[in-house]
């Protein structure tokens, strides 16, 4: 493969990603928190044909706390 292709390639997806982002920062409605309710609501918002977008600082959404513990 070429350097140009490979560049090409790099642009490609360089491109879609931020037309992913761009179509997401333009939202009717942000939500903050993927908690039950906030996933609840983006859900409903989203059925009525509301663009949502929900923001989570974790990595998993959906609430509630998660542990691992040594001792079985």
């Amino acid at each position: 493969m070429s350097d140009l292709e490979e560049t090409q390639i790099s642009r490609a997806i360089f491109d879609a990603y931020h037309q992913k982002l761009i179509d997401r920062i333009m939202s009717e409605v942000i939500i903050i928190g993927a908690g039950p309710a906030g996933m609840t609501a983006g859900f409903y918002l989203a059925r009525e044909g509301v663009k949502v977008t929900i923001i989570e600082k974790r990595l998993s959404p959906g609430g509630g706390r998660r542990s691992i513990s040594g001792n079985s």
